[in-house]
């Protein structure tokens, strides 16, 4: 997993930003 995905999970957890953060980490998986 990048460093970008665990940073979502963890907003996601939080409930902060999600579906952009959503948007950043299909990027980086790209």
């Amino acid at each position: 997993m990048t460093p970008a995905y665990d940073e979502w999970r963890k907003s996601s957890r939080s409930g902060s930003n999600g579906g952009e953060c959503v948007e950043v980490a299909t990027v980086a998986n790209r």
